[in-house]
């Protein structure tokens, strides 16, 4: 899967989602779409049993852009 807002790691069926757009993850049209697809693939998994939502930086999200 090819993201350029979001990061995606799958440890020990911990899937952790992280909001990755610097400087202070403004949420943008493309940000949201990543979101979605990234939740959306990791309900099909059987690997994953839990999900986390975090932000890269000081700001979780600044809100929409």
């Amino acid at each position: 899967m090819n993201l350029e807002t979001v990061r995606l790691d799958v440890t020990d069926f911990i899937a952790t989602v992280t909001i990755d757009r610097p400087p202070v993850n403004a949420q943008n049209q493309k940000a949201r779409e990543e979101l979605i697809r990234v939740f959306d693939a990791i309900s099909d998994r059987d690997d994953v049993r839990v999900a986390i939502l975090t932000a890269a930086g000081k700001v979780f999200s600044a809100g929409a852009d």
